[in-house]
């Protein structure tokens, strides 16, 4: 999988594209994910919008995906 930052906007919002990439054309495609932050009690708040995603993934499993996603950050901020 690629990626590729588009827009960032420090303390505020990092947009970026990421490319699937599969030999069956419903999951090789381009997907944009914007996470926008917020201030929170106790730490920020991160609201993640996914577009563009690929025919092959159902909207049901895109959710738990961008939940794994916010892990990473959420681990080094401990």
């Amino acid at each position: 999988m690629a990626e590729s930052s588009v827009e960032l906007a420090p303390c505020e919002k990092v947009v970026e594209v990421v490319a699937f990439e599969s030999q069956d054309p419903a999951f090789a495609a381009w997907m944009r994910l914007t996470a926008s932050l917020a201030d929170a009690r106790g730490g920020s708040e991160i609201t993640m919008l996914s577009a563009d995603i690929p025919t092959g993934i159902r909207p049901e499993d895109n959710g738990p995906g961008a939940e794994e996603s916010l892990k990473k950050p959420a681990a080094l901020s401990e």
